[in-house]
This record gives structure tokens, sequence and C-alpha cells, in this order.
């Protein structure tokens, strides 16, 4: 490793499969890397590029139990807690939901296919065994629980019209919100009266409270967050050395496009041998018995993501 490589906390993809190249002396494309992190082998992280909010997840979970939410999709229920946290940095992905779906995209449009998608649109991260579900808005009226997401999300809107929360709170407040269009001040003015609320309100009786908040039962919408997809350079270490340290089977290498058609062709004649049209609904959940007969368990959407690939396989094949 390069001594500039070593001050690095994180690299891209195009530079971690740069860095897996010349430490393993083999080609490593960006659909292997996307192959290796979906497969449980790397662990993705992303860099927020803007300020991110989320609830937090009232247990933590290991590693092992994380990657057996996604690969068999068993959907176990977490509890998160109310309190709104703020998310800045780089964070580690959740291998369910949104970050697996932009991931499946990605490995696919790589190899000229359509991913097979979740229905899951929400975004997860982790951090030390937590997880952390990413919120699209921030609920009103104004509590405990709120109240810094509130005022952080109030000052990231000021920042962004060249203000501060100073500036809007003091005498200087008309000029700033003459800097405001219409649906800027609405989302302003809606974190004020909610924050100065909450302040006017906190030694009030239970009464007092519910007549002055009935009213507000709007929500601050949040942009889309945005990230960078990046690999923690320690988790790349880890990878290399785990490599290094005991000699890498067929099995655990990452298939190249045309290995992949070549077993989706052979799974296609098997099909074919026994009947099995793998295009015919339902045909993913009888497969799926067969596969728990010889005791492996696997999900009925990562059999049909299979299956679904294999009539263009043979076509390729057949060219």
């Amino acid at each position: 490793m390069s001594k500039l490589l070593t001050l690095k906390k994180f690299l891209s993809f195009p530079d971690a499969i740069d860095h897996l190249s010349t430490t393993l002396e083999e080609h490593v494309s960006l659909a292997d890397l996307y192959q290796l992190i979906l497969d449980g082998h790397l662990q993705a992280s992303v860099q927020l590029i803007n300020v991110t909010y989320a609830i937090k997840s009232t247990q933590a979970f290991s590693p092992q139990q994380l990657f057996d939410e996604y690969q068999t999709e068993s959907k176990t229920k977490i509890e998160f807690d109310k309190h709104i946290e703020v998310l800045q940095g780089v964070w580690d992905l959740a291998m369910f939901g949104s970050g697996v779906n932009h991931l499946r995209t990605l490995l696919h449009s790589k190899l000229g296919e359509w991913p097979d998608l979740t229905t899951q649109h929400q975004l997860y991260l982790l951090r030390e065994g937590y997880v952390y579900q990413v919120l699209n808005n921030l609920p009103l009226p104004a509590n405990h629980d709120t109240y810094d997401a509130l005022a952080t999300r109030l000052n990231s809107l000021m920042k962004l019209k060249g203000s501060s929360l100073d500036e809007l709170m003091n005498e200087e407040s008309g000029a700033v919100m003459d800097n405001l269009d219409v649906i800027e001040m609405e989302r302003v003015m809606v974190i004020v009266d909610a924050l100065s609320l909450y302040d006017e309100t906190t030694n009030c009786t239970p009464q007092q409270k519910h007549s002055k908040w009935h009213d507000v039962t709007d929500v601050v919408p949040l942009e889309q967050c945005q990230y960078e997809l990046v690999i923690r350079t320690e988790e790349l270490n880890r990878f290399i050395h785990e490599l290094s340290d005991k000699p890498v089977s067929a099995c655990d290498k990452p298939l190249d496009p045309r290995e992949r058609t070549t077993l989706l062709t052979i799974i296609g004649a098997l099909c074919n041998q026994v009947n099995i049209n793998p295009k015919t609904r339902g045909v993913a959940s009888s497969v799926e018995k067969m596969v728990e007969q010889i005791g492996v368990k696997l999900s009925n959407e990562a059999i049909r993501n299979v299956l679904m690939q294999v009539d263009d396989a043979i076509e390729k094949k057949q060219m």
C-alpha cells in the first residue's frame, strides 16, 4: 500500500478496484466489487454529501444477523427509537432497503441485465451494529426527540441562502426573509414557529400544551439523501489479508460475465430436463423447497432473480 493511501480513511469505488487489482495482481472490475459486496465479502460504506436525519434501532445486531436479514429476507421487525439523529460523514451501508437496490442496479448495468429489485425504498445505514433508518421528513410539532434535528435543519436552510440562524433571530431577520422565495419562507417559518412553540410550552400544563399544539400537523420535508459509495480503507485491508491467509477456492472467486452466462445456461438445461419453465409464475417457490431439501436457505426473491436471467443467458450462447 502506498504511503499516501495509508492516510486515507476510505476510498472511492474506482480507487478501491485499482488498489485491489494492484495488490492481488489480477484484474478486478467494478462488477466484481459490486458482487463481492452483495455476497457479503466486503462492507460498503457511504460518504454523506448532505446533512442526513435518521432514527436509531433500539438494539445492536451482529454483522451475521444483518447479512442473514438480507440473504433470507426474513423481514425481522427492527424497533427504532423516536429520537432523531443528525448524520454526517461516512457510514456503513445496510444490505437491505434501497441501498441493495442501488448496488444491484449498478451491478446489472455492468452486466447488461435488468435487476430484480426489492420493494423497499427506505435507506438504512449502520454504525457499531445499530441500524439507522434515514428519514424523508421531520415530524411536527417539536418535542425533545425532534428539537435538535429541527434546529439543525433550520440552520442548514439558512446556510444555503448565505445567512445564519443568529441573523434570522435578531433585527436583521427582515433582510434574511427577503432573500427567500415563497416555498423557502414557508418552510423556514414552519420550523421557527414549531421551535418557538416548544420553548413557550416547556413549562405549560399538559392541557395548555395540547391547546397550543393541536393545529400543528405539518411535517418538514427533506431533500433525498445524497451520498457517494466508498469502501473504508481498514475494511479493504481486512479483505486483502483474509485472501492472503487462505487459498482462494473457485467458489470464492467472483464470476466474470462469461462464467455467469455459462452457469445460467447450465441451470436452463437442468430446468428443461425436469420440465421447469424459469419464467412460470410461482416456480421460484418450488425451487425454494428443492433447495431447502439439501439443507440450504435461499430467499424466494434471490431464486427468482437467478431464474429470470436464464432465458437471456441461453439467447447469448445461441448467438
